[in-house]
């Protein structure tokens, strides 16, 4: 008979514990629940403000840089977004650049590459990899595809676009392999031509950063740029003198 109350008695006992212990959680369980399954679903004004997919049907949407100058057409504020995909959604093989604009909410090209460009290994699939300087030049990263799978994917390049969305110049060498991630600028200082050198950059691009090879709406004065770009192959990293726009 002892034993037949022990065990009733702890199995009374386990039931006011669990009971107790419900009672405790309820408040939590109900917290979790009623979150939001992501980010996304806790914003419930939402507004599309444009598409990024250009008149020649580019789509998928990768680099976003907002300007930092106003300098040819692009004005300071608008954001720049490259376009990785073609118009049938195959990857890396996007060649499009596109501006919006907040204040008029228009959307424009800035800039649209011929798929096969002369200098970049392999053809124009444009990246993450994009930066604008305080001097108006866009550079920007491709890797491409021949076919939209990585079986026929080539070494791509670097491309320095003016501030009209024209090709200036192509950085391409065995130190660049796919640049692929977001790009960092540092600009600021002026003591970095060595380091530039020592990457082996071509010498139009050499050129092409001296102040005597910039329109005359741009400043001789200089500033210090710094690159870093990711890549399928690690990272690439060059630094050199920019001018700087006034």
């Amino acid at each position: 008979m002892m034993n037949l109350m022990s065990g009733m008695d702890m199995r009374w006992r386990r039931a006011v514990y669990a009971s107790a212990l419900a009672t405790a959680l309820a408040p939590c369980l109900h917290a979790i629940a009623a979150q939001p399954a992501s980010f996304l679903d806790s914003i419930h004004r939402q507004t599309t403000l444009t598409s990024t997919v250009p008149e020649n049907g580019d789509q998928n949407p990768y680099a976003i840089v907002v300007a930092p100058v106003s300098a040819g057409v692009i004005e300071k504020g608008d954001v720049l977004v490259t376009n990785f995909n073609n118009d049938g959604n195959l990857q890396g093989l996007g060649t499009t650049i596109v501006a919006f604009n907040p204040s008029t909410k228009k959307l424009t090209t800035f800039a649209s590459l011929p798929r096969n460009l002369a200098g970049c290994p392999g053809g124009i699939g444009l990246t993450t990899a994009m930066t604008m300087l305080k001097t108006g030049w866009v550079i920007v990263g491709s890797a491409p595809s021949a076919d939209g799978t990585t079986g026929t994917k080539g070494p791509g390049c670097l491309i320095v676009l003016d501030a009209n969305g024209k090709v200036a110049s192509i950085i391409a060498n065995e130190g660049i392999n796919m640049p692929w991630g977001n790009m960092a600028t540092v600009d600021n200082g002026d003591t970095a031509k060595d380091a530039l050198d020592r990457v082996e950059f071509p010498q139009e691009v050499l050129d092409l950063v001296a102040p005597t090879a910039l329109p005359r709406s741009f400043s001789s004065a200089s500033r210090n740029l710094r690159m870093i770009s990711a890549s399928s192959s690690g990272i690439f990293r060059a630094t050199g003198s920019m001018p700087v726009s006034r």
